[in-house]
């Protein structure tokens, strides 16, 4: 007999849940009869993943369209689930975008908007709801993060360093609210075969691609280490090996190495 999911008829909150990791996480708590609030600016393809999820898994989806990288947004998502009565006991910061380090100097607006996605967006709606998590005892929060939070790439200079904020947020947000019933746990993926680097303008070599994880594969492990109260998962030996390089080196020299071994070489590979 198969054991009934810690999050079985739960309410979980993700952000950017329409491709990509997003898209797998909502997909494999549905599976655990997990009912969902997706948050994104692309209607249709919400609409396509509830229409989806709401047929095979028969939980309840609902949708807000919204642009997380505008600030208070959060409040817009947090009053929507109030006044439907929609209680979130999971929440999971997935949305997220990448601005090549060139671009940085001369794109500020779309600079601006994503250190406002991955900062202020991902602090408001933890602190938004975390009060209704440690009034009931129970909680899960899972924050996106990335592999650059411990190897910065010089390709993705302030990526690196927003992706390092979520990082310390949460671990320190874990210390914080973990004796109140709340776990919050870092998600630190390594290259993962999605989209990203299409929507990034950050173009890798096809025989890079072969080292690629899986979304669904990096879903199942952050579900996992989520429910068992880790604080952190990087998914795949490639994210565990560049985790411990982050430890043993200095960030400064990682950033510096990854400039001239990748960032300058760059087009050379991609001939």
């Amino acid at each position: 007999m198969k054991t009934k999911s810690v999050f079985s008829s739960k309410y979980a909150l993700i952000t950017g849940a329409t491709s990509g990791i997003g898209k797998s996480i909502a997909i494999e708590l549905a599976k655990e009869n997990c009912n969902l609030v997706i948050a994104s600016r692309n209607f249709d393809s919400m609409k396509a993943l509830k229409d989806m999820l709401e047929d095979k898994y028969n939980v309840s989806v609902d949708c807000i369209t919204i642009d997380l990288s505008v600030a208070k947004s959060s409040k817009i998502i947090f009053d929507f689930c109030k006044s439907n009565n929609i209680q979130i006991s999971i929440l999971v910061n997935n949305s997220g975008f990448a601005l090549a380090t060139k671009n940085e100097f001369t794109q500020l607006d779309k600079l601006e908007r994503m250190i406002i996605l991955q900062t202020v967006t991902v602090t408001d709606l933890c602190s938004q709801f975390i009060s209704s998590m440690k009034k009931n005892k129970f909680g899960y929060i899972l924050n996106v993060s990335s592999i650059t939070a411990i190897t910065p790439a010089a390709s993705t200079l302030t990526y690196s360093a927003v992706k390092k904020y979520i990082l310390t947020y949460s671990r320190l947000l874990h210390a914080e609210v973990y004796k109140d019933g709340v776990k919050v746990c870092c998600l630190l993926p390594g290259a993962t075969d999605t989209s990203f680097d299409k929507n990034s303008n950050l173009p890798v070599p096809k025989k890079l691609k072969r080292y690629y994880v899986s979304p669904d594969y990096v879903a199942i492990k952050a579900i996992s280490a989520l429910k068992r109260g880790a604080t952190t998962v990087t998914p795949g030996f490639q994210a565990k090996f560049l985790y411990f390089i982050g430890v043993i080196f200095p960030s400064g020299l990682i950033y510096r190495l990854h400039k001239f071994f990748w960032v300058n070489k760059r087009d050379s590979y991609l001939k």
